[in-house]
């Protein structure tokens, strides 16, 4: 087990970023596909792993205040008309310590010092071996990956800080970093889904 750190490939945690185009190569026209797949997936997974399509988790707005899936939609959706990407993040700690209230403390924290996702939504999972969260924002361009990197390490030192927190609650010790290098099970899907991804369009995505 290796010291706790939020860089390179024994970091704590998992973050994943990758973005949607919101217009069509082909026409220059807007496209709102792509968001509604993610938006629908992020609230009820598919229907191998939820056949009865209830929802998987609470969604937030970057306040913390909880929001039905109906508005979760209308916003995803109707902030495609003024911006052009949509960045779609899956955030995964080491462990199930982290409240609902610490992912969106996190991620919020996180973003105060950038110039994108201020406004965002957030879908907690606790339905898999690890919890995680998966966020969603707009921007007006790609992120370049200097400062993308920059902003997982804050991140990442947000989500420290609350796990060792409700550790030190509990009287526990918190989670450890593997240094076996051996994938999550999010990590394993995530790398599939975009290796096939990237094999159907021919060019890396992926963030």
């Amino acid at each position: 087990m290796g010291k706790r750190q939020t860089q390179g490939k024994n970091s704590y945690g998992y973050v994943n970023a990758r973005y949607i185009r919101h217009t069509s190569k082909k026409t220059g026209r807007k496209v709102t596909a792509g968001v509604k797949k993610v938006i629908y997936y992020n609230a009820y997974g598919n229907k191998l792993i939820n056949p009865e399509v209830r929802q998987r988790g609470p969604i937030y707005d970057e306040r913390g205040k909880q929001v039905s899936y109906k508005a979760y939609k209308e916003w995803g959706v109707g902030r495609i008309a003024d911006s052009k990407y949509t960045y779609r993040v899956i955030v995964s700690p080491k462990g199930h310590l982290l409240e609902d209230k610490d992912f969106v403390d996190s991620v919020a924290s996180s973003l105060d010092e950038m110039e994108f996702g201020q406004e965002f939504r957030l879908v907690v999972h606790r339905d898999t071996d690890h919890a995680h969260a998966h966020v969603m924002f707009q921007t007006e361009k790609t992120i370049n990956k200097g400062t993308l990197e920059a902003w997982k390490t804050g991140l990442r030192q947000q989500m420290m800080s609350f796990e060792e927190k409700r550790a030190k609650e509990k009287g526990i010790s918190v989670p450890t970093v593997d240094e076996s290098g051996a994938e999550t099970a999010v990590q394993k899907k995530t790398r599939k889904r975009s290796r096939r991804r990237r094999r159907a369009r021919g060019k890396d995505m992926s963030l």
